[in-house]
């Protein structure tokens, strides 16, 4: 590792409460957000994103808008301190390759959050399957972020007719998450340094 020791755990750590500070102060947006993403609720005629506000709230009250956010800071913690490490690690080693700074910057960027989502994907696949449960949209297979984890590899392996546990299963959608992370977190990091 290029940066030292101290340095390496200040990245981890602040990329951690980055994250958790992030996902937290946006849990309430997001959950609207997904409520009306899978709404069967035609687009036609409706008032919008907004009607879910009054519903959350009066049917289940204000910490109902922080329902699955516990899933979502499992997931963003490492993604968030695996961006931070490996983007200091891509910058010392496409300096040390002799790349100027504003692809060094623009580089870093693209190859951390691709090395994060490659790392979290399982964690973010599982959020995605665990929303849509809450939401009603698929059965209650999964009592949790962990019992999917070990069920999901089970269940494709029944699906191919083996039994085995099929670790590929928590890989799926990968490429196209990678595909679009890339330029996200290149220009993201790219504009802010």
């Amino acid at each position: 590792m290029g940066a030292d020791k101290s340095n390496a755990r200040e990245y981890l750590i602040a990329g951690g409460i980055a994250g958790i500070v992030s996902r937290t102060f946006i849990a309430p947006i997001e959950r609207v957000k997904i409520l009306y993403q899978i709404s069967k609720a035609p687009a036609s005629g409706s008032t919008g994103y907004l009607q879910y506000v009054p519903q959350i709230y009066n049917n289940e009250g204000v910490l109902a808008f922080w329902r699955g956010n516990t899933a979502a800071v499992i997931r963003v913690v490492p993604y968030m301190s695996i961006t931070f490490l490996s983007y200091e690690e891509y910058k010392l080693l496409l300096r040390s390759l002799g790349f100027q700074n504003d692809l060094v910057n623009v580089g870093s960027g693209a190859l951390a959050g691709m090395t994060a989502v490659c790392l979290t994907y399982p964690l973010d696949l599982v959020r995605a399957r665990l929303a849509k449960q809450h939401m009603g949209v698929k059965s209650n297979k999964y009592s949790h972020m962990f019992d999917a984890l070990v069920k999901i590899p089970f269940e494709q392996g029944r699906a191919t007719g083996d039994g085995k546990f099929r670790l590929g299963a928590l890989y799926r959608g990968l490429t196209a998450t990678v595909i679009g992370e890339a330029p996200y977190a290149g220009l993201k990091f790219g504009c802010y340094v």
